[in-house]
Parts: C-alpha cells; structure tokens; sequence
C-alpha cells in the first residue's frame, strides 16, 4: 500500500476499514442517509432491474428483483421481518455494517438489540468524520477547511436529477419506522456530533481570522504592563452585558460553558496574568472550573487582593510566542438567580447546554511582563 491511498468505498463496511487499520493507520470518512429514504431508493433500484438480469451466482437475487415488482412499497417494507430476500437490505442496514460482525436474520433474532446498537455506536466514534448524506457539499467544504486544505470543488455526481430521486422521497413515508428504528438513532447521534464539529470547526476559522486583523484597542498598555477594561468593547466570547460603574466594571460569563478571553502580551517575553474575580453564583464552582492557555489546561495560583479572588497564571516565554494569547475558562454548571431563588434574573451565567451552573464575575485583568 502507498502511502497516500484512497479507499472509496460505495457500501461502506466497518470490516473493511478494520482490515485496513492493521496495515497503517487509516482516516475515516463516513456519510449517513436518511434511512427511510434509503429504504424506498432501494425498493426502487430492485424493480428497475429486469429479472433476467440476475446473476447465475447469486439465485436470491432473481426473488428480489421480482418481489419488488409485484408488491407495493409498503407491502414490501410489511414483509421484511420474514422474508429472506428483503431483510437484508431494509432491516436497519446503516446499523448492521457498523457491527463489529457479520449479523444475519437468524442470527439477529437470537442478540441484545440494545448490546448490538451500542457496538455500532463505539465503532461511529472511531471514525474521524462523520455526516449526513445531504449535507455533503458542507461536509467536503469543513473538512478542508479542517485540515487546512484547497476547497475541494464542484462535486460530481454520475446518476444526479433522476425522477426516481423525488420519488424516493415521497415513498419513504411509507417506510414503517420499526424497520429502520436502529438506523434513525444511528443517523441522530451522526446529526448531532457534526453539528458540534461544525461549530467547532467554524468557531476556530473565526478566532484565527479576528486574531489577525483586530487590535487591542481596549487594553491600556503602561510599563509595567496591560489593563483590560471592561467597560470598553471586550475582547472575547460567552459575556453577558457589562454591570456596575467605573472603575468597578464587571461582566458576568455566559450563557454557555466556554469563554475565551485574548489578552495582549509582549511576543517572546514571560508574563503574568491576574484573573480578579468578583462573585460566583455557588461558592465551590471555582474548585472545578477548567483553566487553559491557547488549549493548553493550565493550574492557577489562588489568592485574595481587594475583596477579590485572583487567579493567577504565569506565562513562559514558549507561551507568548505571538502578540495575543487566549485563556479559556469552562466551568462545571449554569444557572440563573431566578432558579436559585436570589432575585429575578433570569440569564444563565456561565454553563449552557441545558446543564445547571454558573461562573464567576470578572472584575479586571492585569497582564504584566515577568521581570528575570
């Protein structure tokens, strides 16, 4: 094998990307499809076939084509559970080619449905990207951009714009969901781990652009280092509005988990950084919120100055190699004042995505060059 193969694979077979795993490490792209509508597609595909066109070695193949054209779709699809020649490719088929082995009818009847989906499930999360069928032109689009490739291009199609695609659609109402019920959870958690790589991806072209072209027009820089002021425009993600009054300006994170903060830094030199917090919604939030340096976690030095906590974090010269460094700050829970009983604000303050929680309450930031 070379060493920059491309297997295309139509069918996609989790055995077939596991034979070539344990010749070299092997990229895995995967694309999922609407499983009712893959369902009608097919039933459509067997009756265009004349049935004298079956092979000579494969007999079965004679029975699908013509059970095809003498049932109705949702005759077809009603059969399914008993009938040799559609069970194997209507009955939650996207699943079954995850599996770890090889499951036919007989076979199926006799397993745990829930062990055989959660299998297919470990081996989706092995595969390094995952998409649904309609969304392929974006997929190819993040994917380069993911990797810091050329845009791929027009894609081309050798069967796109036939009448049979329309009406696939249409008959794939007909598709009973308990045919295909494995393979419409399967097609869900696709749905929602691209999503999220989506954002990911998207979030990460964002921050890399503004870091080029914005300056830190906020930060009052002295000889002894940087002031934030957060009553200024503020530069980063997941603040809600500025509070209080000058010189006493803060803003509370959120709604979600994440924010970052980007802070200016002298390029090449060690630093400083005073992270003042002013409250925190629950008094032991702080012992589990994550700290990182431009995606590197990192440990701060806790202690009291001026009514505040301050987070301390010291920077080495490795660290500042650019003008700006990003400190992420994620913390475990979210919550409002109005679920907590404490007043009427119903903003959830640092954690999202539906969890509990909230952070903390930035007063200032210092950024101060380390002396040797």
């Amino acid at each position: 094998m070379k060493e920059y193969d491309l297997v295309a694979e139509n069918h996609f077979s989790w055995r077939k990307a596991e034979l070539l795993k344990c010749y070299r490490p092997v990229v895995a792209y995967a694309l999922f499809r609407d499983p009712r509508e893959r369902v009608a597609s097919h039933y459509l595909h067997l009756r265009r076939i004349p049935v004298d066109a079956a092979h000579d070695l494969v007999p079965l193949s004679r029975d699908q084509y013509q059970l095809a054209k003498e049932l109705s779709m949702a005759d077809w699809c009603a059969q399914a559970w008993d009938r040799p020649e559609i069970w194997p490719s209507a009955f939650n088929l996207q699943t079954r080619v995850m599996s770890s082995s090889q499951v036919n009818r007989n076979l199926y009847k006799r397993l745990d449905p829930e062990a055989f989906f959660e299998n297919a499930v470990s081996n989706l999360e092995s595969i390094d990207f995952v998409a649904d069928l309609s969304d392929l032109d974006e997929f190819m689009q993040l994917v380069s951009v993911s990797n810091g490739w050329l845009p791929p291009g027009e894609p081309v199609s050798l069967n796109e714009g036939s009448p049979a695609a329309s009406l696939a659609k249409s008959l794939a109402n007909e598709v009973p969901d308990a045919l295909v019920s494995l393979d419409l959870r399967l097609l869900d958690l696709v749905r929602r781990r691209y999503r999220a790589w989506k954002y990911e991806v998207l979030s990460e072209v964002a921050v890399k652009q503004w870091q080029r072209a914005h300056r830190f027009l906020n930060a009052r820089g002295t000889q002894s280092g940087w002031e934030i002021d957060f009553s200024q425009p503020l530069c980063g993600t997941n603040f809600h509005g500025r509070e209080g009054n000058q010189p006493n300006v803060h803003r509370w994170l959120g709604p979600s988990s994440r924010s970052l903060l980007f802070l200016p830094v002298q390029p090449g030199a060690a630093a400083s950084i005073s992270l003042y917090i002013l409250a925190m919604i629950t008094p032991d939030i702080l012992s589990d919120t994550r700290f990182q340096i431009d995606g590197v976690d990192v440990s701060p030095q806790f202690s009291i100055d001026d009514n505040c906590t301050v987070a301390a974090f010291t920077l080495t010269a490795e660290q500042t190699a650019n003008n700006t460094v990003a400190l992420a700050i994620t913390t475990p829970m979210t919550t409002c004042e109005r679920d907590r009983g404490n007043g009427t604000d119903t903003r959830q303050k640092s954690l999202a995505y539906g969890v509990l929680g909230s952070l903390l309450r930035l007063s200032r930031v210092f950024v101060l060059p380390c002396k040797h």
